[in-house]
């Protein structure tokens, strides 16, 4: 694959996850929208990462009323999963 067409896909996959990232935070109350860090499609699931363990219990449970809005958004996407994000990675998401 040729230099340009690679940069095309990274700039293209980057976008999604940043629209991706954008669409999560808008729901969700502005204290919890603050802790979620990335958000990836993957398979068939939206793998979102939070800052700490504490806040990715409270994500699971804020996500649930969100399965059919996501459902309405990308049929590919079943649900949604939570991880935390490895230290020092929230300063790439500001």
């Amino acid at each position: 694959m040729s230099r340009q067409g690679l940069l095309g896909r990274l700039q293209k996959a980057t976008s999604a996850q940043e629209d991706w990232l954008a669409w999560v935070r808008g729901r969700l109350p502005p204290e919890l929208a603050a802790t979620v860090v990335t958000a990836v499609p993957k398979g068939e699931q939206l793998v979102l990462r939070c800052t700490s363990a504490a806040w990715s219990a409270r994500l699971r449970y804020a996500l649930e009323p969100l399965a059919a809005e996501l459902a309405g958004r990308a049929r590919a996407l079943k649900g949604f999963a939570v991880r935390v994000a490895p230290p020092g990675s929230s300063d790439l998401a500001r």
